[in-house]
């Protein structure tokens, strides 16, 4: 019994050290997370200008979730001219289509007859996103065109639908490009801005960081990502004051837990 006991007791010393300092690691953790806080808006650069964080991003769009989700975007996009087709064919416009997902997600759920075409500025994402294409066997594939949100190479009222995920916080200005999406889009034409939103509650942003530390590849987060894509997003009503400011028709802003959506308003808007 007398050697049991000086054993005993180190055990319990050790346990309690390490839960000291799990303790305090955590603690130092939490208090650095909620540091980083966006509490005001600050630009970064993007995976695509990193090679070994654009290959990670890859690998992360062809996930299963990932492809849900462009799905989803897509059916909700396409929803108004199911309900009220027209008599003429869809032209579809996925503005910073990056890896191609939305698009492709939306060549594979629009008409047969429809056309849709993508643009995106980086050189070599159109190689990317055809490949894509190609692999996930659409009925046709869209038109990969290279060129800036705001400079599109299109007539004016070119397009019935006009589509862009994830592009707001990416783009230089957004005013601009917003307006360039009203150009090209046809009077009764839909628009579709999908984004992620600055102002989440603290608690989502934690179960981010925790994600990004367990789940994110490391190139992809030596760039901070996923948060710093949320600290370089806008809120709703900055979103909204930049769609006011291009003069799309019929603005509705729907704000998701740590998203938003720039949409026309389906009451207000007729299909063609």
């Amino acid at each position: 019994m007398f050697f049991l006991k000086p054993s005993w007791l180190s055990w319990r010393a050790v346990f309690w050290t390490l839960l000291t300092a799990t303790t305090a690691l955590v603690s130092r953790w939490v208090s650095n997370a909620m540091e980083a806080y966006p509490r005001a808006r600050e630009g970064g650069p993007a995976a695509a200008c990193d090679p070994a964080a654009a290959r990670d991003q890859q690998r992360l769009a062809g996930s299963r979730v990932w492809r849900v989700v462009e799905g989803w975007l897509a059916d909700r996009a396409l929803q108004p001219f199911r309900e009220r087709p027209g008599f003429t064919p869809l032209r579809i416009l996925n503005l910073d289509f990056g890896p191609g997902g939305v698009a492709i997600a939306l060549r594979a759920r629009a008409p047969l007859d429809a056309a849709v075409f993508a643009t995106d500025p980086v050189t070599g994402m159109g190689d990317l996103a055809r490949y894509r294409a190609v692999r996930r066997g659409p009925r046709r594939q869209p038109y990969f065109i290279q060129a800036w949100g705001s400079g599109l190479p299109f007539r004016d009222a070119s397009f019935d639908l006009v589509v862009a995920s994830g592009a707001l916080h990416g783009w230089p200005n957004p005013a601009a490009a917003l307006a360039e999406t009203r150009r090209v889009l046809k009077p009764s034409g839909r628009y579709l801005i999908a984004d992620l939103r600055r102002d989440i509650a603290l608690t989502l942003w934690l179960g981010l960081r925790v994600i990004q530390v367990a789940l994110v590849p490391k190139d992809l987060r030596a760039l901070g990502e996923p948060s710093a894509s949320l600290t370089a997003a806008y809120a709703p009503h900055e979103a909204e004051w930049f769609a006011a400011r291009a003069k799309l028709p019929d603005i509705m802003v729907t704000r998701g837990p740590a998203w938003l959506m720039l949409e026309r308003s389906r009451t207000a808007s007729s299909v063609s």
